[in-house]
């Protein structure tokens, strides 16, 4: 009667505590009717009320140059909570994962770290050169005296890095695993027979000091012939060096002329709105440029930079695509990108944008490449060859830290420590997770005319194409376009 009263709160679990305390059938029916009376009220939890206590280690910062043995460490932490996740995201013989960095800025302020005894919050260019270690007031006092003469600066910025999942589960978050400029893929490589990951790709948020890291680290030798992906791409060479997105801000800033947009009807509020200089992160106003080009009368010269502008954004906007069209798409604006380089090279747009641009499409089909290697029956989506999943990393960073935006390297490190912690609880039970309304809007279909607000963070589960990489054939696709 008690039960069927619904009287009991999670009778399930007074009758497991009462077996397991060794209680007969009388003594439980008793605590039954006694938790229905009010008088019992079973004390357990489920793993998922464990959860909210959960407890992962902290994030290692790094003084300097991250050692290998701290990425590994991070790594561990990161993953502890969520391999099972992971793996069962496994379609083939790895889980395919991209590196992504990014840059938050720090408060000028010196923080003694009590578990390293490091003192944090020195420039990267001096940290290796000054010591750091707090062995007594001498290194105060001679720390101060070099930042107060300008031999040493303060950290005004730290380099994020972080691991994200390739697949359609887009609750499984990435976690930090450094705060520095150079990363040792070794640590992270060494857990790759427990954690199943494979590295296939490396972005970033764009900015021009990346550069020679990401020289360093992908530009070391050509693709050797006895690759197993070598059939499938011959001469295609190089990874990415820029998270896509940003490439297309960059082409916005080449457009910033107003007359021939005027002519075209629109009104100055309008165009001043897509040339706001002082918003560098609105990916929406980049696309919102692009596609008024692109969408101009047909004069030969616009109509030529508008396709091309097409081909180059429509891939990562319309959901209906199939993996195969996205690649025509990609091909028809490579195509177009080096015809018009070699007509007018720097007078179109700067050596370097073209490398980044043409680097952006050779990493896609060198992840498809790799997916039809280690997971034929798999799928790619390569909205996710970006850094929107650290992004979302920083988005549960702000909500966490509210006002206080910028902080100092020691509290940005405890920060990141709450931030995999929540990742990894929202991996495991994902409708925890409160997408912002702005999120959930529809994004293009083939015959959509407008771009959403939700265009800068399209999710794998919205994507309606066949992206599965075993119905691809590079050739053929790249032929097409």
């Amino acid at each position: 009667m008690a039960v069927a009263s619904r009287d009991v709160h999670q009778v399930d679990w007074l009758i497991n505590i009462g077996l397991h305390q060794k209680k007969g059938v009388c003594v439980l029916l008793a605590s039954v009717m006694a938790a229905a009376q009010g008088h019992y009220h079973p004390k357990s939890f489920t793993e998922e009320e464990d959860m909210h206590l959960i407890y992962c280690p902290p994030i290692i910062p790094s003084h300097a140059k991250p050692t290998a043995d701290q990425v590994l460490k991070n790594v561990e932490a990161t993953l502890e909570g969520v391999l099972d996740v992971i793996h069962s995201q496994m379609k083939g013989k790895a889980v395919h994962t991209l590196v992504m960095f990014d840059e938050l800025a720090t408060e000028k302020r010196i923080h003694w770290d009590p578990k390293s005894n490091f003192l944090l919050g020195i420039c990267r260019q001096h940290a290796s050169e000054n010591k750091l270690q707090f062995l007594n007031e001498q290194v105060l006092e001679e720390l101060f005296a070099n930042l107060n003469m300008g031999k040493v600066h303060y950290a005004v910025e730290a380099t994020i890095g972080a691991l994200g999942i390739l697949c359609k589960d887009n609750h499984i978050y990435p976690g930090g695993l450094f705060l520095s400029r150079v990363t040792h893929f070794n640590g992270i490589n060494s857990l790759q027979q427990q954690t199943k990951l494979h590295i296939v790709s490396i972005a970033s948020d764009g900015e021009i000091q990346h550069r020679s890291t990401f020289i360093e680290l992908t530009f070391k030798q050509i693709l050797s012939s006895q690759s197993p992906i070598y059939p499938i791409l011959q001469a295609i060479k190089f990874l990415n060096l820029h998270d896509w997105k940003h490439i297309f801000k960059r082409f916005q800033n080449l457009l910033l002329q107003l007359d021939h947009l005027k002519s075209f009807g629109l009104t100055a509020d309008h165009i001043w709105s897509l040339f706001n200089p002082d918003d560098q992160q609105d990916v929406k106003i980049a696309f919102d440029l692009l596609k008024d080009i692109w969408t101009l009368p047909s004069r030969e010269v616009l109509w030529t930079l508008g396709k091309l502008l097409f081909h180059m954004i429509f891939p990562y906007l319309c959901i209906d695509l199939s993996l195969s069209e996205q690649i025509e798409h990609l091909s028809a604006a490579a195509h177009l990108a080096l015809v018009l380089y070699k007509l007018a090279r720097k007078d179109f747009i700067q050596t370097n944008l073209y490398i980044d641009l043409m680097i952006m499409i050779k990493n896609i089909l060198f992840c498809i490449a790799k997916a039809k290697i280690d997971n034929p029956s798999g799928q790619l989506w390569i909205i996710l060859l970006g850094i929107d999943q650290l992004e979302e990393l920083f988005g549960i960073l702000r909500k966490m830290v509210i006002n206080d935006a910028n902080s100092d390297i020691l509290q940005l490190v405890y920060h990141l420590s709450g931030t995999t912690e929540v990742s990894n609880i929202l991996t495991k039970y994902p409708h925890w997770d409160r997408t912002p309304r702005c999120l959930k809007l529809p994004a293009l279909s083939c015959g959509s005319k407008e771009i959403p607000d939700s265009a800068d963070h399209i999710k794998p589960s919205s994507w309606r194409g066949n992206v599965k990489v075993r119905l691809v054939s590079l050739q053929m696709s790249w032929n097409h376009g």
